[in-house]
């Protein structure tokens, strides 16, 4: 084995590498050769009598264009011949990482679940063997290769695997880590698979190649509230509008929880505050609660549910819930048809295409999207504003510069708000 530029290559057939310094000393004595002799025209047979007296001086010996070719054509053919290949000292690992919703829960005061995994698998990385191999994965619905690498997923050292993990945050999404560590151990990329979750396989394939290392936790102490459903109810000679939320938790007992909502207005955009409702909630159940919403004109609401005895997982306490109304047109400022940005099934009003100076006025329309463009004043109606490209003036502020509100009332845009429902 010989190591070039860091990668380690083997040789199926090395005998054939003796044929490279073999030709290189085959090519000087033949260079060499071929310059101790030069023909000379000699007039008469006397000269030819004197020759043999001077011997020729010795020349140093500076290789043509035509040995480096030469030389060049043997090393190939040799290497070709030796069959040369990269050779994979160290072992193959892939390191999974569960990167699912649970795997934010709080472990302790210092640390979520998650970052014990990636404290525990960075320890685990730290002292393996120097030429083991990491490709690091974050895994929940599917694999996510952190690592970088070529197609054979050929890993990395120590240092970059540490770094890969520092990476990794929890998602939303739940696991199928069974499924993706069967991938893993089926593709024959990898000589073991270490797997860090904080919980045990449905289907466990453990033995050499498959290493679990699950996060410890008191299960005894766990307690976790969060919002299960939410709906809306509309207004009745009976009672108001209001809006139903689905309330679940686990742990011990009885405990109180608090729901509320803040809510955005429809026409002026104003957000509101509900009165929150407080309820005791059974351990291993789901209490409805209902949240009353008023006469007061709403868009979307963003629904949270908090216990004064703490939560294990914040990441499932708010939710948000949109208000359908009767349907009607929704105009669209766009290049683009309602076809091809996949509006024709917008369920709150059919989708219609329309110019500036209409959507201007927004007579008749229950909203305008503006779709790559922005209105150069306040809409009329309601409006979205989907991605204005830079230089844009979007109500006398330029979009993509560092405008800021004046006194004749621009508006300085400066980020989507990553918690709008539409962006979830």
């Amino acid at each position: 084995m010989i190591t070039l530029a860091g990668t380690v290559l083997s040789a199926a057939w090395p005998w054939f590498l003796v044929a490279i310094p073999a030709g290189l000393v085959a090519l000087v004595y033949l260079f060499k050769a071929r310059g101790t002799s030069q023909p000379k025209v000699i007039s008469t047979l006397f000269l030819l009598t004197q020759m043999p007296q001077y011997s020729p001086s010795r020349r140093r010996f500076v290789p043509p264009l035509q040995f480096w070719l030469e030389l060049a054509l043997v090393t190939a053919l040799a290497l070709a011949a030796a069959s040369l290949k990269s050779a994979q000292t160290g072992d193959r690992v892939a390191v999974v990482v569960d990167t699912s919703k649970s795997m934010g829960a709080v472990l302790n005061a210092d640390e979520i679940r998650l970052d014990a995994a990636v404290r525990i698998a960075s320890a685990d990385v730290s002292v393996a063997p120097s030429d083991t191999k990491f490709s690091v994965f974050g895994a929940a619905r599917k694999l996510n290769l952190i690592t970088s690498g070529d197609g054979s997923r050929r890993g990395v050292g120590q240092s970059e695997a540490r770094q890969a993990l520092a990476k990794l945050k929890p998602t939303y999404e739940a696991d199928v880590l069974a499924s993706l560590v069967t991938e893993l151990l089926v593709s024959g990329e990898y000589d073991s698979v270490w797997l860090y979750t904080d919980r045990p396989l449905a289907s466990e394939r453990r033995g050499d190649r498959l290493r679990i290392t699950t996060i410890p936790y008191d299960a005894d102490a766990v307690s976790n509230v969060w919002i299960s459903s939410v709906r809306t109810r509309e207004a009745s000679p009976e009672e108001s509008a209001r809006i139903e939320v689905g309330v679940s938790r686990i742990g011990k007992g009885r405990e109180e929880v608090t729901v509320g909502a803040t809510c955005t207005e429809q026409v002026s955009g104003e957000t509101f505050t509900l009165p929150a409702v407080r309820q005791a909630v059974a351990a291993h159940a789901t209490t409805l609660v209902s949240l009353v919403l008023g006469s007061r004109a709403w868009s979307f609401c963003r629904v949270s549910a908090s216990s004064a005895d703490g939560d294990l997982l914040s990441r499932d306490d708010e939710a948000w819930v949109a208000h359908t109304v009767a349907s009607g047109e929704i105009g669209l400022v766009s290049s683009l048809s309602a076809e091809a940005l996949g509006l024709l099934k917008v369920p709150y009003g059919k989708v219609v295409s329309i110019d500036v100076e209409r959507a201007s006025d927004a007579s008749g329309l229950r909203g305008v999207i503006y779709h790559r463009v922005a209105p150069t004043k306040p809409p009329a109606g309601p409006a979205l504003v989907v991605y204005p490209g830079s230089g844009y003036k979007l109500w006398g502020a330029v979009v993509g510069e560092d405008a800021v509100g004046g006194s004749g009332g621009a508006v300085d845009v400066t980020r989507w708000d990553e918690s709008h429902p539409i962006l979830q």
